[in-house]
């Protein structure tokens, strides 16, 4: 009667099964007297019977060879009553020992990277106890460093007397490498986040649900793990900010374009901390959005400055107006003057209707008064000193006045005029 192909491979599952339990027989014999060699001729035979009795079998010994070379997969098998390590073709490879070299557990110790010898020593140890056996470590070859994964079963013959071990060894050093790699980066990203106090941020608005970097934290001065709600921000932001930020938030993510925002925060602290919040929105593909994420920036030392330049700057003006005085800066690379607003009203022009000039400067010096004036300048350009002068000038209405001026020209590195700066008064 002749067989289906279901019922040959039956008929080949009971004969390698009955045959395997005569090799682990024999194995068990004489304290496992029965080579090594032998259990893999018999692996061969096996083999052979898959290839000889059904020969549309789609994978082959070669083929698993070739899958574990693809792969980077190895596998081994130690027999602990011989002392014996057996190789598979990309095991060999990975630690790049020629097949065919006697191995042992004590020479495959000896491939370990020192540093990692006694663990992986341990680890073994107390897979014998019944631990499981998977590890990551580090091997040398030659002079070079690979990192490997090794997993392992252990195998016991019939009187559950254990035999050994079978397990498998891939690389994984370019993966390693990547991790590396990966984490230099986030720890630079980190340093440079810390140094500039700038956290990032995420914010999932169909759950409220936020993540923060360890950086975000400290810039809001929460404890880790502590924020975990948009409600967990928005209770520090100051309430009259709020409503502009968010409307301003809004209005850029229904346009789909980043924001950028500056707002007051409570610190836990007591203080008042200024914060700048870039960031955009992302969308799916019916335009739904799906995340919001920027970072932010403590810019209270900015604000600060800004608001001491503020206040500096009015005292001028307030000590200005006072002294009846005014302010001219020109640059003579780009031709630009500057007039401040006491300088217009001391001239008695309007400064929507001309333009600061040295062209306009000089249509208000008294006629006979300019030839002087404009040799003190070039005098003072010349040497590179500071310069004092005074003159008449006619105001629109008529009024003749007196000006005084003291100022100093600005030299590059080459010793060159690049512009003047004037007080003016009268």
């Amino acid at each position: 009667m002749q067989l289906t192909r279901e019922q040959l491979i039956a008929e080949i599952g009971e004969l390698q099964a009955r045959m395997q339990e005569k090799v682990q027989a024999l194995a068990a014999l004489e304290n496992g007297a029965v080579t090594e060699e032998l259990l893999f001729q018999s692996e061969k035979l096996r083999g052979a019977n898959r290839e000889i009795l059904v020969p549309t079998e789609p994978i082959s010994w070669k083929d698993l060879n070739r899958a574990q070379a693809v792969a980077q997969i190895g596998c081994w098998r130690l027999n602990l009553r011989q002392n014996k390590l057996l190789w598979s073709e990309e095991t060999h490879r990975i630690f790049e020992i020629a097949p065919g070299t006697p191995m042992d557990y004590e020479t495959f110790l000896a491939i370990v990277h020192p540093e990692d010898r006694e663990y992986v020593d341990r680890q073994w140890l107390a897979a014998l106890e019944g631990e499981p056996y998977d590890i990551e470590h580090r091997i040398m070859v030659g002079d070079a460093v690979k990192w490997v994964r090794a997993r392992a079963e252990l195998e016991f013959d019939s009187q559950s007397q254990i035999l050994g071990g079978f397990g498998t060894v891939q690389d994984i050093t370019d993966r390693k490498r990547a991790e590396t790699a990966l984490r230099q980066s986030e720890e630079r990203l980190r340093l440079a986040q810390r140094a500039a106090h700038v956290g990032v941020w995420d914010w999932q608005p169909q759950n409220q649900g936020v993540a923060w970097t360890p950086e975000m934290e400290i810039l809001y001065g929460h404890l880790p793990g502590s924020t975990s709600t948009y409600q967990d921000w928005s209770r520090m932001v100051y309430p009259e900010d709020r409503p502009r930020i968010e409307a301003e938030r809004e209005v850029a993510i229904a346009q789909h374009r980043p924001f950028n925002l500056e707002f007051r925060i409570v610190h836990p602290s007591g203080q008042t901390r200024w914060i700048q919040s870039r960031g955009g929105a992302s969308y799916s593909e019916d335009g739904r959005v799906v995340r919001v994420s920027g970072i932010d920036m403590d810019i209270t030392e900015r604000k600060e400055i800004e608001e001491a330049l503020r206040q500096s700057e009015e005292r001028l003006r307030l000590a200005l107006e006072s002294a009846n005085a005014g302010i001219w800066q020109w640059d003579l690379l780009t031709n630009n003057d500057f007039w401040s607003d006491e300088l217009w009203k001391l001239y008695g022009l309007d400064p929507h209707s001309n333009k600061p000039s040295y062209d306009t400067w000089r249509q208000t010096v008294y006629a006979a008064d300019l030839p002087e004036v404009e040799h003190k300048l070039q005098e003072a350009a010349r040497q590179g000193t500071k310069f004092h002068g005074e003159w008449r000038t006619y105001i629109p209405d008529g009024v003749q006045r007196w000006i005084m001026s003291c100022g100093r020209p600005y030299l590059d590195a080459n010793g060159q005029v690049t512009s003047f700066s004037a007080f003016l008064w009268i």
